[in-house]
């Protein structure tokens, strides 16, 4: 029995040590436009996007987003996203939404939209893989 719990204890460090890992290989890339912070989480192995453009602004007292991306290469891709929306004090507000897929044709532009559903919120995050 000693021994079941001993290994429950040596493996619950190298899952947090995994998963930080994990997460230490996504780059934030931060943009302030005005009072709309803009974050975008990407995963180092995306290299093949560019982030051209972001841009913000309350439409109808809710924040509007639109994040404009570049395939860069000459293949056709695809990513998926998922928008996380934060009040003035970074709290989040909402539940997480599901991951959307998005095909990019090679050498192409792609809009991303997303439109707050509160208007409580003031920053975003979209994450990408």
């Amino acid at each position: 029995m000693k021994n079941k719990s001993l290994t429950k204890w040596l493996l619950i460090p190298f899952v947090l040590l995994t998963l930080a890992s994990c997460a230490a290989n996504q780059e934030l890339r931060q943009s302030n436009l005005g009072k709309h912070e803009q974050y975008v989480l990407m995963s180092p192995e995306m290299d093949y996007i560019k982030i051209e453009r972001t841009a913000a602004s309350k439409v109808n007292k809710l924040l509007s987003v639109q994040v404009t991306l570049q395939n860069i290469t000459n293949q056709d891709s695809g990513i998926s996203y998922r928008f996380k929306w934060f009040d003035a004090n970074k709290l989040q507000v909402g539940d997480e939404e599901g991951w959307k897929i998005q095909p990019i044709r090679a050498s192409q532009f792609q809009i991303i939209k997303g439109q707050a559903m509160k208007e409580e919120i003031s920053s975003f995050l979209l994450e990408l893989r």
